[in-house]
């Protein structure tokens, strides 16, 4: 584990997050081992907020939000994931990791704010006269140059040179999504021939990662940083460090399309404007909005495509509580045209008129009786989540566009607080999943570190179970699991939400490691036989004889008699965890074979005796006697 590495568990195990929600008004009220309150990143009446405090999680079943200590900090501060690490370490007493001279390497963030000044200067020199001229005609003037810290990569692993002539290796240039690597293995600069835009924190302390466009008709047109621990383009704005205090002040933000529209627009005096990254509006995008305002204009470019993108937006910005208007831009044009051919006077105009989203939308359906079915369908699927004080006052609105009756709002209304969101099928191995997230949740504990250790990935049938067993493997912690893009919700919503399973999680997951090895075994003994190696087949077979025995004591551990005693139960699992290897290890002689199955059918029958007599009054004097017995079997092993 790296010193990183190792920094971000001690910071999330000194950070108390019970405790930093309190400090910042959210009352949690326990609920069994949990916490549970009302949802601070979405308005709700019944809490569905809940935080699990012994692993530091937190997930919102209503809007989905969730993550650990450090995201919780980051949504909630507008912190980049540096920011927020520094931020708790201080808060919570966790020394920062000390550089040693001549050996420590700088590290990612470094290395990024090494690129800034680097794409800056090539910019401004020979090399980047092409880029800057570009610059200069599409109306950017040389003060945005230098406020926007605007750069040029010329490619040709310049970066990469200079970085290593500054000291930055491969692995700080990679961490900071500097350098990639072809098929051959070598490494080249991911920043070619293009325009640099630097992408800051929301405090503009750090520098995340850079957004990079294309100077001729290269494809792709804009190209991001990849996906790091420091940036995720999904949860990042454009300008917002510029935007922020301007947004505050004017209580309402625009929302642009592209870089160079943000530029241009707060050149002309729009400093409010914001754009996502080249991707389409997220929820973790509105919630960030919604930190600095409560109204929202989307400027977005005035042709099909520009309009497609708001709507599909609008969603995500209303749920989150934004008063969304749309600017009518002219079909064609763009913030940034408008702003660079001395026309800002139009877009402001079309800012200030901007109509409200449902008009917006109903735009996109005929007058008729079918379009208006349609409308309807579409609002009733963005404002269900909505309380319904707050459906009733647009669909107020809603009614006044479709020219219907009073009736039909409290119809509606009452409706969509009948439907309950129906229940998505659970697909009959999501119990992998459940005791994947929980196994390396608690990698700590003995009893998870040895099934953790014993399965193989291909023999689980869920993708996302071997997914994450992968992740374990590679290395990640919890911290970097549940900011996965793809897998972190579904990760917190399980461990916030209990095991999801009626069975001791202990126990499931041990089932669950020696049934993947159960059928890992079933595979050799087909392929043994295939090749007429009778020896190795019933080798096999008598492993999975000695597992399948395994399995029933697990089986039976789930008995009620058992339910009281967690202890006792935890004694027989971890024991019989440990008899896991002797089974599976290979013997070269057949004598040998025999004795060690031999020795380990003893083993099984102490066991067995021990879960048949495990509501004695004296059993851990029994287990005493027998973990003699069981030393006496590893001498014999041995």
């Amino acid at each position: 584990m790296s010193t990183d590495r190792e920094f971000v568990e001690r910071v999330r195990e000194a950070a108390d997050i019970a405790q930093l929600m309190a400090e910042r008004g959210i009352k949690l009220v326990r609920s069994g081992r949990r916490l549970r309150a009302l949802c601070p990143f979405h308005r709700e009446k019944t809490p569905s907020f809940y935080v699990e405090p012994e692993l530091g999680l937190y997930h919102c079943f209503g809007c989905g939000a969730s993550g650990d200590v450090i995201k919780f900090v980051m949504e909630t501060e507008g912190m980049a994931f540096p920011e927020a690490l520094d931020y708790l370490a201080e808060r919570f007493g966790v020394p920062k990791p000390t550089k040693t001279p001549g050996r420590e390497k700088p590290r990612p963030s470094e290395a990024l704010e090494f690129a800034v000044k680097f794409f800056h200067e090539k910019l401004l020199s020979d090399e980047g006269r092409e880029a800057l001229e570009y610059l200069k005609s599409r109306g950017v003037t040389p003060e945005s140059v230098n406020e926007f810290a605007l750069g040029y990569a010329p490619g040709n692993n310049a970066l990469l040179r200079a970085g290593h002539a500054e000291g930055f290796g491969i692995p700080e240039l990679a961490a900071a999504g500097l350098v990639s690597r072809n098929q051959d293995g070598d490494w080249f600069d991911f920043f070619r021939h293009r325009i640099v835009f630097p992408v800051y924190s929301p405090s503009g302390r750090n520098i995340l990662g850079f957004s990079a466009r294309a100077i001729g008709n290269e494809e792709p047109k804009y190209l991001n940083t990849q996906e790091t621990q420091y940036f995720r383009k999904g949860e990042i704005l454009y300008g917002l460090w510029r935007a922020r205090q301007e947004i505050r002040k004017a209580g309402e933000a625009i929302l642009v399309e592209g870089n160079l529209d943000v530029v241009l627009s707060h050149q002309i005096g729009l400093v409010n404007a914001v754009a996502p990254l080249g991707t389409a509006l997220t929820p973790s995008h509105a919630r960030l909005i919604r930190k600095y305002a409560e109204r929202l204009v989307i400027a977005f470019d005035g042709d099909q495509a520009g309009r497609s993108a708001a709507r599909r937006g609008i969603p995500h910005l209303v749920q989150e509580g934004i008063l969304v208007r749309v600017a009518r831009l002219p079909e064609g044009e763009d913030p940034a045209s408008l702003a660079a051919g001395g026309r800002g006077d139009v877009l402001e105009g079309a800012i200030r008129q901007g109509v409200d989203w449902l008009a917006f939308l109903m735009g996109f359906y005929p007058d008729s009786l079918e379009g208006k079915k349609g409308f309807e369908r579409e609002l009733a699927e963005i404002i269900k989540p909505l309380p319904p004080e707050e459906r009733e006052a647009y669909l107020a609105r809603a009614r006044e566009l479709l020219g219907y009756s009073q009736d039909w709002v409290a119809g509606v209304n009452r409706r969509l607080s009948e439907e309950t969101p129906r229940e998505k099928p659970r697909e009959h191995n999501e119990a992998e999943v459940i005791l994947m997230a929980h196994a390396v949740a608690r990698a700590g504990e003995e009893s998870f570190a040895a099934g953790l250790a014993m399965i193989n990935p291909s023999d689980l049938t869920h993708p996302d179970a071997r997914r994450l067993l992968e992740m374990h493997r590679e290395g990640k912690g919890l911290d970097e699991i549940i900011r996965d893009e793809s897998l972190g919700g579904k990760v917190s919503a399980i461990l916030t939400a209990g095991a999801g399973l009626q069975d001791d999680i202990r126990t499931s997951f041990a089932r669950l490691a020696l049934e993947t090895i159960y059928r890992g075994l079933a595979r050799t003994i087909s392929e043994a036989e295939a090749s007429g190696d009778r020896d190795a087949a019933n080798e096999a077979m008598a492993r999975r004889t000695l597992l399948r025995r395994s399995i029933s004591i697990l089986n039976n551990l789930n008995d009620r008699r058992s339910l009281k005693y967690p202890q006792r139960r935890n004694a027989i699992v971890s024991r019989l965890m440990a008899l896991i290897p002797t089974i599976l290890s290979p013997s070269r002689t057949p004598g040998a074979i025999s004795e060690s199955f031999a020795s380990t059918r003893a083993e099984l029958d102490r066991i067995e005796t021990l879960l048949a007599n495990i509501n004695n009054p004296d059993w851990e004097e029994k287990v005493s006697k027998e973990n003699k017995g069981a030393e006496s079997h590893g001498r014999e092993k041995g």
